[in-house]
């Protein structure tokens, strides 16, 4: 355990050979405002009609008047600063006392930090404004305390403000979904209801309940252990593995585990990473695609190219959320273009890669085939898929369709367990109780993806916002490809309907993740990135 604390020490070190300090990244964020201010300026001169002569006269006004305003800005700051260094050291303990008995009736910790510096700046302000009117030191320090109230009644009111905000919106949506997936299980899948359907769905509950009320924040504050886990998780599986149904699976107790499940989990640990890489500018960078590649790979070597695809995706939608807040301090015009370029590179040597796979070429053989045409275009599969589709109602059963395809149809619906059934969920879903039917449980999903986004974009924390963006795309992308294979696109096959589908761990998984982003939009607005970085 020494050896691994010092070999881990050793390594933070070296990766914070190119951090940035807090006044780095300022000058940074300083730097970009000002490149992208004179470019708004030399669109606005272009568009005046302005000559290139006047433009660069008018860009070297405009450069030495910002240039004054920033010397005028920092020698007040400077000022300010010489002004607050005594008052700070003389503060008095009732002025303190104070702060911590407002915040101590705060119930969310995790907010009593930003409260108590806003609290201390304003206190700080009207001290200052009342020592401009004559007061004393003393005098300034009581009324300013005065001023502001009773403690325990404002930290009471700040208490009603500053709390999670329950999501019952999503939590309904959730529950839509499972109740859903549990009617498709009684009704299509015609499954006795009993012990082996109540413990996953109680179990699923659990953990999104479990999700709800955990501090997503975790990911970062334990980011080392998140990693470690998830590592261990996948080695100690490692030995136990086989191969069923083309899928890699685990046994334990005589139930069968699918691998393929952890990619769902994989963009956690590499929230992590990209924790670690915070202000690491172009080491950080290269070290989190690095890491993308790593996880991409090993979870290539467990199973189905639509697990990777996901990861790959999600993982790639918090990386590129982390290069537009600058997470990497690189500057934010100078990450965008690496961005470019390394995507376009990525999705080079990984379309190449796949391409090697037969799987993947056979299945685009058939994407061919259903555009040329053709009786079995595409695939048997594809064949039997669309004439289950020719053969829905919009409102009610479906009827047989009257050609050579009408056994495997009869067949295929009547294999209520079979993997391939439960691939075409909603194929079966639309021939038992209509078009209508699917359109219900696709509309109730946009609902779900369109309410989560918008609170996604309400995240103040950039890693709050990187969390729930790449939850939303494993999500997402489930969604997308079990949706785009149940049309007859079969270039990847499906893994999970989230919520609806069969398969009791990735039940339990897609809950867990659910959970978990209610819990970044619950949480979300007391985290702030700083406060982050210094846990």
């Amino acid at each position: 355990m020494k050896g691994f604390k010092e070999i881990w020490s050793r390594w933070k070190a070296w990766l914070a050979k190119d951090t940035l300090s807090e006044e780095d990244l300022v000058r940074e964020e300083v730097a970009d405002r000002f490149r992208s201010h004179l470019a708004e300026c030399r669109k606005a001169w272009k568009a005046a009609g302005m000559t290139e002569a006047e433009q660069k006269q008018a860009e070297e006004a405009e450069i030495s008047l910002i240039l004054a305003k920033m010397e005028s800005e920092e020698k007040k700051e400077e000022k300010i600063e010489e002004k607050a260094e005594p008052e700070a050291q003389l503060s008095s303990a009732e002025m303190q006392a104070y702060v911590d008995t407002v915040c101590d009736q705060i119930r969310w910790k995790q907010t009593r930090k930003a409260v108590a510096e806003e609290l201390t700046d304003h206190l700080l302000l009207q001290k200052e404004a009342f020592l401009a009117e004559g007061l004393s030191e003393e005098e300034a320090e009581k009324r300013t305390v005065e001023e502001m109230g009773d403690g325990i009644a404002v930290g009471m009111v700040l208490d009603r403000t500053h709390r999670p905000k329950p999501q019952w919106q999503m939590v309904l949506v959730a529950a839509v979904l499972l109740s859903m997936g549990l009617f498709c299980r009684l009704t299509i899948d015609q499954v006795s209801f009993g012990i082996d359907i109540v413990v996953p769905v109680l179990l699923a509950v659990a953990l999104f309940g479990a999700a709800y009320f955990l501090d997503f924040t975790l990911l970062a504050r334990k980011a080392k252990w998140v990693i470690l886990l998830f590592l261990a998780m996948l080695i100690l599986a490692v030995p136990f593995v086989e191969k069923s149904g083309g899928e890699s699976v685990f046994f334990f107790f005589d139930y069968a585990y699918a691998l393929t499940g952890m990619a769902l989990l994989a963009p956690l640990p590499f929230l992590s990473v990209l924790f670690f890489m915070r202000g690491r500018k172009e080491r950080g960078y290269w070290f989190s695609w690095l890491a993308m590649a790593i996880l991409a790979a090993l979870l290539f070597s467990f199973g189905k190219i639509s697990m990777v695809l996901i990861f790959s995706i999600s993982a790639y939608g918090a990386f590129a959320v982390a290069v537009g807040t600058d997470w990497f301090s690189m500057g934010k015009q100078k990450g965008k273009r690496l961005l470019a370029l390394t995507t376009g590179a990525g999705i080079g040597v990984g379309g190449l890669a796949m391409l090697g796979i037969p799987a993947l070429r056979y299945r685009l053989s058939f994407a061919v085939a259903r555009v040329t045409g053709g009786e079995f275009g595409g695939g048997y599969f594809r064949y039997l898929v669309e004439n289950i589709w020719e053969n829905c109602r919009w409102l009610g059963s479906g009827t047989l369709p009257q050609n050579e395809m009408a056994m495997s149809v009869q067949l295929v619906l009547s294999q209520r367990q079979d993997l391939f059934s439960n691939d075409i969920l909603l194929s079966r879903l639309g021939f038992a109780y209509g078009k209508l039917a699917v359109a219900l449980v696709l509309a109730v999903f946009a609902l779900f993806f369109l309410l989560s986004f918008q609170q996604i974009q309400k995240q103040r924390s950039a890693f709050g916002r990187m969390t729930a963006f790449s939850i939303w795309l494993v999500l997402l992308m489930q969604t997308v490809f079990f949706t785009a294979y149940n049309l007859g696109f079969m270039l990847v096959a499906p893994y999970a309907l989230p919520l609806v589908s069969y398969g009791n761990t990735v039940l339990c998984i897609n809950a867990l993740l659910v959970g978990l982003l209610c819990s970044v939009f619950r949480r979300g607005e007391g985290v702030r990135d700083k406060d982050l970085a210094a846990a």
